[in-house]
This record gives structure tokens, C-alpha cells and sequence, in this order.
């Protein structure tokens, strides 16, 4: 049987609080005790951080290219968004969100599913949102939060950048009201409620409130909503047609303090790739979306996370807000691996069972 040493690396494993240059071996796809067997193949990891494979909280699969994407970002498990379609999982474990509602009901809640979603829209009402909360069965409700009277029409935040272009801008508070109300309904009804890709300085101080009151809620944060703001979409740049929107420097910086901090318990990459056809429109009628599996972890060390942090956001988190048992680097796990070259600021290697891709 093979065994792979992978010798020199900065290993990180969030869910032991290891953080320190060691040796790993990996024998029939697993990881082994040292000096458990005799090395066949060795690979020098010096400058690299090692850590466990990273997971995604939420992303939009259409194909095989997000596969590849998502390999060579270091994901290897991923929950597809409800839009998604099926792809060939390649090695990855991927998972969908059960549709937390369709149109005015319940949507369907089949038993494999990791949790319940809204998508990238809001729930239609709030006597909506409390019906769904009661009949959770014990998976979170992943939530849009988006008060749509305040934001219909838009397609970029608000700001100087939207009134410069003639664009209509969808105000924070359309956020910020949306989570207020949700945490309401939550303190009322019960259940596990996680908040999507967060954008606003309001909306993580409505957070961090529901925290420290024992609320049972979680948050994440989308990656480019750590470094870019609405000025993004100056000269009409289709870089800044994502949704939820830009907003302004000061929420970019209160939403990476919240990360930081753990205000933000996870990082998802709303990777969403709009097909080309769809981007042949004017900025206001073209469709939204990033492709970012690929960078998302850069994107995050980028931003000035921690390593450690930035590996956590990717899999303790997401495993956190799941319910479900961390990654982690112990003997006997799954060498799901991901070597990332902070030099350069970019994913080198992803090992599946042991097989580098």
C-alpha cells in the first residue's frame, strides 16, 4: 500500500488547535500515525500551510466547470444552493438545501438535505418565516435577509457610485430591516436561523445583539464583501453585479471585523457563474453572479484574516452552523487535504483520499 509524506508544511487544524510546521503521512487515503508504514512518496510542503479540505456553505452548481472550481480552490464538500442543478460530484461531497419555501407554502424538506434555504431571495412574509421556523425539524434555515420594498428595482447598492451611473440602489436598511424582523421572529418562535452573505454594519451589530441575548442564530459573509465596495461598479464594471449588492467602505469594514471576531461564524463563496450569453446586457439588465470557488480562500487571506481564522471560517464554521462533525487532521480521518501558497496567494494542491488534483 502507498504512503505519502507530506513533509514541512504549517499545518493548521482548527478543530485541535494545532498551528505548527510537522510532517503528515497518508496511507490507503487516510491519514496514519507517523512511522506507521514505509514512506513510498514523499512531497516537500516547505512555505505551505496544510490544513483540512474546505467547505461551502452556499453556491449555485450548473456544470462540471464549478466542479473543477471548486477542486482547485481546496473545497471538497459543498452545499449546493436550490437552484442548483446536478453535477458529477468527482470525489466531493455535495449536498443541496432543501427549498425552505416555494412561492406562499413550505417547500419540501427531504432528509438528506444539510439545511433549509431561501436562495438569494427573501421569504414572501413574516407569518411565512415563523411557519417555517416551527416546522424546521431541527436543520437551519439559511436566510436571505432583504425587505423588498426597499429594495425592488435595484441592482447595486446605495451610494454615490449608483447615483453617478443612473442606477437604482438598494438601501442597507432593506438588509437591516429584514434581519431585525427575522430576529423577532426568532426570539418568538424558536428554531436555528443562520443569516447568508451579510453586507451591512447594521446587520452584524443586529447580530452580535441576538448572540449576546442567546439567540440561537449564525451568520456568514460572502468573500467579496470583505474587500469590495460599491465603487466597484464604476464605468459600469459587471465585477460588481452580485447580489446581495456592494455597500459602502464602512460596511466592508464592519463586516470583516465581524469575522474576525466571530461576530460571522463562516465564509461562503456565492459562486454563481452567469452563462455568457447572460452578461451580454447592460449593467442593469445583465445577470449577477461571480465565479469564486476558484479564489475564495485567497480572497479571505487577501482581505488580512488570519491563516488560522480563514481555514476555521471554511470548516469548523460551516460544520458549526450544520450540526455536523468538523474536518479535522486526526489519524484516521479522510485525507481530504487543501496546500496553500501564501507567497503566491493562492491554492497549490487539493488532495482527495489521499490524491493530489
Amino acid at each position: 500500500m502507498s504512503a505519502l509524506l507530506l513533509q514541512n508544511a504549517r499545518v493548521l487544524d482548527p478543530a485541535t488547535g494545532d498551528d505548527g510546521q510537522r510532517d503528515l503521512l497518508i496511507v490507503g487515503g487516510r491519514i496514519a500515525e507517523p512511522h506507521s508504514a514505509k514512506v513510498t512518496e514523499t512531497r516537500d510542503l516547505e512555505g505551505l500551510w496544510l490544513f483540512p479540505s474546505l467547505t461551502d456553505l452556499r453556491c449555485v452548481l450548473r456544470g462540471a466547470d464549478d466542479v473543477a472550481d471548486a477542486i482547485a480552490g481546496g473545497f471538497t464538500r459543498l452545499v449546493a444552493d436550490p437552484s442548483s442543478v446536478p453535477v458529477k460530484a468527482d470525489g466531493l461531497s455535495i449536498s443541496t438545501a432543501a427549498e425552505l419555501t416555494r412561492g406562499s407554502e413550505l417547500g419540501e424538506r427531504p432528509v438528506s438535505a444539510p439545511c433549509l434555504s431561501s436562495g438569494f431571495a427573501p421569504v414572501a412574509t413574516l407569518g411565512l418565516l415563523r411557519r417555517a421556523l416551527q416546522h424546521a425539524e431541527r436543520k437551519v434555515v439559511m436566510l436571505h435577509a432583504e425587505d423588498l420594498t426597499l429594495s425592488s428595482g435595484a441592482v447595486i447598492g446605495e451610494g454615490s457610485t449608483a447615483l453617478r451611473l443612473g442606477l437604482a440602489g438598494a438601501p442597507a436598511e432593506a438588509e437591516v430591516a429584514a434581519v431585525a424582523a427575522a430576529l423577532a421572529v426568532l426570539e418568538g418562535t424558536g428554531g436555528r436561523l443562520h443569516f447568508a452573505h451579510l453586507t451591512c454594519k447594521g446587520s452584524v451589530e443586529r447580530v452580535a445583539w441576538a448572540r449576546r441575548a442567546g439567540l440561537p442564530v449564525t451568520a456568514d459573509a460572502a468573500p467579496h464583501h470583505l474587500r469590495d465596495d460599491e465603487s466597484k461598479a464604476a464605468g459600469y464594471s459587471l465585477e460588481a453585479r452580485v447580489w446581495p449588492p456592494l455597500r459602502s467602505r464602512a460596511d466592508v469594514e464592519a463586516v470583516k471585523r465581524a469575522v474576525i471576531d466571530g461576530t460571522l461564524d463562516a465564509v461562503a463563496t456565492d459562486h454563481r457563474r452567469p452563462g455568457i450569453l447572460e452578461r451580454e446586457h447592460p449593467f442593469e439588465m445583465a445577470a449577477w453572479g461571480r465565479c469564486a470557488l476558484r479564489t475564495a480562500f485567497a480572497e479571505v487571506v487577501a482581505a488580512g484574516v488570519s491563516a488560522s481564522r480563514a481555514v476555521a471560517l471554511f470548516t469548523t464554521g460551516p460544520a458549526e452552523v450544520l450540526g455536523q462533525a468538523a474536518p479535522s487532521l486526526q489519524v484516521g480521518a479522510a485525507a481530504d487535504l487543501a496546500v496553500f501558497d501564501p507567497q503566491a496567494n493562492r491554492m497549490r494542491y487539493t488532495f482527495v483520499q489521499g490524491a493530489a488534483r
